[in-house]
């Protein structure tokens, strides 16, 4: 073997080092929401990794899933329904919600480590009495919990079987950059390591469920894995959704979607 030159093992020494900390982006498309257009781009969090755990699913208007997938993780952006608190709203499954066929479809991610230590609880509707703030709030301190600091779970009033929801703070969502969202919240810091994918309605294909249960929330039904996913609307069978205007799946979704 001939003897290479000393600065060719430096060389692909700074290379290795460099890959391993910036890991090289993917190509992929996401969604102008100047136009609704695809347009090309790298995706940052294309690469996948273990360190993932599926939070859940979220679905919003199509101009609120454009600046998630603008941005790659969930913006400060004020919820349509706000039952217990301010934020981003999930479900465990998809298909919970007759009102919300037509809207896009999001799939949530964070990092299993940040997640796992972050602060939970899960608020009893019987003892609130009913979801406001104040009584939120108030509740929460009891527990030694601050709201604006932890992720909220709940169960959904109205609904004869058990449906859950996870509320997660504007503290762990990032502002959004477009000026054109005028009623954007004040973000905080990604620091869950959020990760998000939104395409139109029926094009997120088969999922699994989310498993809130592994976290063991004091006092929560959601500890239960069966009551996670008591019931999903089936979709009629017809003609194909379309997906002209979706990006496609992530590596990471892929990953967890296995």
């Amino acid at each position: 073997m001939l003897e290479q030159p000393k600065h060719f093992f430096v060389s692909l020494l700074f290379f290795c080092m460099t890959a391993l900390v910036h890991p090289l982006p993917v190509n992929t498309t996401v969604l102008d929401k100047s136009d609704g257009h695809s347009i090309s781009r790298r995706w940052r969090y294309s690469s996948s990794s273990s360190n993932d755990v599926l939070l859940g699913f979220r679905y919003v208007d199509e101009w609120k899933a454009l600046d998630y997938n603008q941005h790659e993780t969930l913006t400060a952006i004020p919820a349509s329904a706000n039952m217990i608190g301010e934020g981003a709203y999930l479900s465990p499954v998809l298909d919970q919600y007759e009102k919300y066929k037509g809207y896009w479809e999001c799939t949530v991610a964070g990092n299993s480590k940040s997640i796992k230590a972050a602060s939970k609880l899960f608020i009893p509707i019987d003892a609130v009495k009913v979801y406001v703030s104040a009584a939120i709030r108030e509740y929460a301190l009891k527990k030694r919990k601050d709201v604006t600091a932890t992720i909220l779970f709940s169960k959904l009033m109205y609904y004869y079987s058990p449906v859950y929801q996870m509320l997660i703070p504007p503290k762990y969502l990032v502002t959004s950059s477009n000026s054109t969202t005028s009623a954007s919240l004040k973000g905080g810091a990604n620091t869950l390591g959020l990760k998000v994918w939104c395409v139109q309605p029926g094009c997120t294909g088969r999922t699994p469920v989310a498993k809130w249960s592994n976290w063991k929330i004091p006092q929560s039904p959601v500890n239960d894995p069966d009551s996670m996913h008591p019931h999903q609307i089936t979709r009629k069978a017809g003609s194909q959704p379309s997906c002209d205007k979706s990006p496609p799946k992530p590596d990471w979704v892929a990953q967890l979607f296995r």
